[in-house]
């Protein structure tokens, strides 16, 4: 098996895992929110974090066809999901 380095440490088979935090785009676009999260991750012991960060226009399209509308029930039921992606 084949190993990769990381900032000076060795990941791979043998190795100690190394652990990602995921926090999808759940700061908001709020940098003090991300800022926050990223310590919280690193205080309960991950190696990196993940964080996304998008437009409406990188993930859908605005569009009212039946494809683009969230089905189902809950808070963004009937909604475009242009709208989810603008509004967060």
């Amino acid at each position: 098996m084949s190993t990769i380095t990381i900032a000076g440490r060795e990941i791979g088979a043998g190795k100690s895992i190394y652990i990602i935090a995921e926090g999808s785009a759940n700061h908001g676009g709020d940098r003090l929110r991300a800022a926050r999260m990223i310590r919280a991750a690193a205080g309960a012991g991950a190696d990196a974090y993940k964080a996304q960060t998008y437009t409406p226009s990188d993930m859908t399209v605005e569009s009212d066809r039946p494809e683009f509308v969230v089905r189902g029930k809950g808070k963004w039921a009937g909604r475009k999901l242009w709208d989810l992606y603008v509004e967060g």
